[in-house]
């Protein structure tokens, strides 16, 4: 899934009702394919800063009203250690963005993550754990700019069902990897 958060400092709340909205229907999801024990992700811009009200409900820290949720942040469980940018001044992309957006002086925009990849459902040893996150496309192209105003997420995750195996022994026991 992909969502992407109402840009603004004070529209916290209009960000809250769309998350609240994509949980219900990651969901209905979950629900309809439980059979093939599905690993839901949700990725995207969501304009939140990882201490905000959205991201702390999807990582189980608060409650949006009645609704909890717990989804996997998959840079924090599995990013470089690092903040995690995905928004800098380096970018031009992000500068004339933010101009357009009527930020007057947009160099002074400390960096921030506000793009995001979480995973639902994933249980520590089950398939859907992110394995190695990073913050991509960062650097420029030929003409000297970047491929958007903000870096990409992406994460490997453990798709397999499997469980460690004991060694095999037959005339010589060996170790399987």
């Amino acid at each position: 899934m992909n969502l992407h958060g109402v840009w603004g400092g004070d529209r916290a709340h209009e960000r809250e009702q769309q998350m609240l909205h994509a949980v219900r229907w990651a969901e209905s999801l979950r629900q309809r394919w439980a059979d093939c024990e599905p690993v839901l992700v949700l990725g995207g811009d969501l304009n939140a800063a990882p201490d905000s009200s959205v991201v702390r409900y999807l990582t189980g820290l608060q409650s949006l009203g009645a609704s909890g949720t717990y989804w996997v942040d998959a840079w924090a469980h599995a990013g470089d250690g690092t903040a995690g940018h995905t928004t800098t001044a380096d970018s031009t992309w992000f500068l004339e963005t933010a101009r357009a957006m009527g930020i007057q002086r947009p160099e002074s925009v400390p960096p921030r993550r506000i793009d995001y990849l979480f995973v639902r459902d994933w249980v520590y040893g089950r398939r859907g754990q992110p394995l190695a996150t990073r913050v991509d496309l960062t650097g420029t192209g030929r003409d000297g700019r970047h491929a958007s105003d903000h870096f990409a997420v992406t994460t490997m995750l453990d798709a397999g069902h499997h469980q460690p195996s004991a060694p095999r022994t037959s005339s010589a026991t060996r170790t399987l990897n």
